[in-house]
């Protein structure tokens, strides 16, 4: 269930985004989820839709649980992936000028499956008045030294309070391998030669009855 905010103010350019690169079994997730998200209002002391640092500070880890589950990803068989590491941060510099409280929290999570998943399912549960737009990405190890190379350009997906889930990452199904053919039998090999052989067989019938009765004439007293 999506639910929506209550304050009138924008948000910041980078808030309400979620950021995945996938690589093999691992997720990295960033995401920007607005700070008057309803399920945050406890961390707001003084209820101006925004997170302070002296408010982050006194419920990072509530603030960390609320929007760890405000996110699921799961493979596309639904399996859900082990938490590694989660973490709450909010912008370096305020987000509205003038103004200390910050309007969006930033949150990462790094994800281990079993095995690389062939999709990703993603449920955003802080969506509110504003949409979340998603960009995932594959990589592999091929990049710079430290750095994972992206693979072509980002999915994206956009989540609402009608939508607040997407399916992102899939890969295309393998082509099925032709089934092996049972070998010939010798009449199937055969066949070419015997249809021929029997129309062969078929036109001499009759050349061969006369010579066998002009045969039987000559050899007669």
């Amino acid at each position: 269930m999506a639910l929506a905010t209550t304050t009138a103010h924008a948000h910041g350019a980078d808030a309400n985004q979620i950021q995945l690169v996938l690589h093999e079994g691992v997720a990295e997730v960033v995401a920007t989820p607005p700070a008057d998200f309803p399920g945050l209002r406890f961390a707001d002391d003084d209820a101006d839709g925004r997170l302070s640092r002296p408010e982050m500070d006194r419920h990072r880890a509530e603030v960390r649980d609320v929007l760890t589950a405000a996110i699921s990803v799961v493979d596309e068989a639904g399996r859900a992936p082990r938490l590694d590491r989660a973490d709450v941060s909010l912008p370096v510099t305020p987000t509205t000028p003038g103004v200390e409280g910050r309007d969006f929290v930033r949150l990462t999570l790094r994800l281990e499956f079993d095995a690389e998943p062939k999709a990703l399912r993603v449920i955003c549960r802080f969506v509110g008045e504003h949409p979340v737009m998603l960009l995932a990405h594959r990589a592999d190890g091929r990049g710079e030294p430290g750095r994972l190379g992206l693979k072509g350009p980002p999915q994206v997906a956009r989540f609402d309070a009608d939508h607040p889930e997407a399916v992102v990452l899939g890969e295309a199904a393998p082509v099925p391998a032709p089934a092996p053919q049972p070998e010939p039998t010798w009449l199937e090999r055969a066949a070419p030669f015997i249809i021929p052989l029997a129309l062969l067989a078929l036109g001499l019938a009759p050349w061969l009855r006369r010579r066998v009765r002009r045969s039987t004439r000559s050899s007669r007293p």
